[in-house]
């Protein structure tokens, strides 16, 4: 029967087989749009974690560097007493007579 139509009417099918095809793939196309999206949203907050790990080791290697700093601090001023104590004692030892 489909021989029997007018030439619009089978026009006017052929448009709408087409049309339905196109929006076929217009949501195959979207869907893969949105995919995409969501793969790559995934994949930021992935990134976001693994940068907040490293500020956290970036903040605890700070403080141990600061700490580190403070204690090679105290080892010198340690270490200028024993100088100023092993001075004396030459000294003194110096000065007496065995």
């Amino acid at each position: 029967m489909v021989g029997d139509l007018p030439w619009w009417q089978m026009r006017l099918r052929n448009l709408a087989e087409k049309t339905q095809k196109s929006l076929g793939e217009i949501e195959a196309n979207t869907n893969l749009l949105i995919q995409s999206v969501t793969d790559v949203s995934s994949s930021i907050s992935q990134q976001t974690e693994i940068i907040n790990d490293i500020n956290s080791s970036i903040s605890q290697m700070q403080e141990l560097t600061e700490s580190n700093s403070l204690n090679v601090s105290k080892c010198a001023n340690i270490s200028k007493e024993v100088v100023n104590l092993s001075r004396d004692m030459l000294n003194e030892s110096s000065s007496k007579k065995f």
